[in-house]
Order: structure tokens, then C-alpha cells, then sequence
């Protein structure tokens, strides 16, 4: 049964980022590493791992310690391949200069912007966010 990151074809590079954001929240909050592994019931060595990018989690994994460390993370499949979707259909706007059609877009994403920040899906949300920047907000 493959899982949500191989379904949705999300490049290994997201969920390194996703690793290290997690551990700039761990160190935000003053967590040890030994105390939230004990408190998560994981080895230190694999929370260590997953925060340097060395092991690629799996998404309950990645789930666990988002509600532990208490931020939003998009755990929904349907969401996070409609989130992906709107990405791609931002850039085809962009591209073929439907701007409406392209802040539509966006505009939708920014609806669920507190869960993206922290989902595979950063990296391509941070496109979007800088080139409705670019292109349409100054109309570049």
C-alpha cells in the first residue's frame, strides 16, 4: 500500500524542510530531544534524524510530532492533492496571464495557509505566495 507521500509524488527534498521546521518549533519551545522522544515514545536518534533531513518519516510519524510540538499539519489526502492541484492550475494561470483566475487561486490557498507552512507542500506554496507577489501584485 504505498503511502500518502509516494500517492501525491511529493519529492523527498518537502519533507527534509518539513524535518527541520519541525526542530526550529522543538527549539522554539525549549524541548529536549530526549524529553519529546520519551513523551512520543520514539527513539532521540529518530526524531534527530527526521529534524537533519537524514530519514524521510512516514506521515503518521510526521503527524505524531506535529500535534506534539502543536502546530497544524495537513494529514488530509483529498486536501493536500486539491492543495497541489490549485498550485499547479496557479501556474498555468500565470502563465497563460489570467490573473483573476490566478488570485482566485491563490486566494484559496491562502484559506488554508496555516496548514501548508508545515506540509510537504511548503516549498510549492512559497512559489505561489512570491510570484502573486511578482506577477500580480506588481504586475511584473
Amino acid at each position: 500500500m504505498k503511502n500518502a507521500n509516494q500517492s501525491l509524488n511529493i519529492h523527498e527534498d518537502n519533507l527534509k524542510i518539513i524535518g527541520h521546521q519541525f526542530k526550529l518549533e522543538r527549539l522554539k519551545r525549549d524541548y529536549s530531544l530526549r524529553g519529546m522522544a520519551r513523551a512520543m515514545h520514539l527513539s532521540p536518534t529518530v526524531i534527530a534524524d527526521i529534524e537533519a533531513g537524514r530519514r524521510i518519516a512516514s506521515w503518521d510519524v510526521l503527524a505524531l510530532i506535529a500535534r506534539h510540538l502543536d502546530i497544524p499539519f495537513l494529514t488530509d489526502t483529498h486536501l493536500l492533492k486539491q492543495a497541489l492541484s490549485d498550485c499547479i492550475l496557479f501556474q498555468e494561470a500565470l502563465y497563460h496571464r489570467r490573473n483573476a483566475y490566478a488570485t482566485e487561486i491563490y486566494t484559496r490557498l491562502l484559506d488554508i495557509e496555516p496548514s501548508l507552512l508545515y506540509s510537504p507542500l511548503h516549498i510549492e506554496f512559497q512559489w505561489v505566495k512570491v510570484a502573486y507577489q511578482l506577477f500580480i501584485e506588481l504586475n511584473y
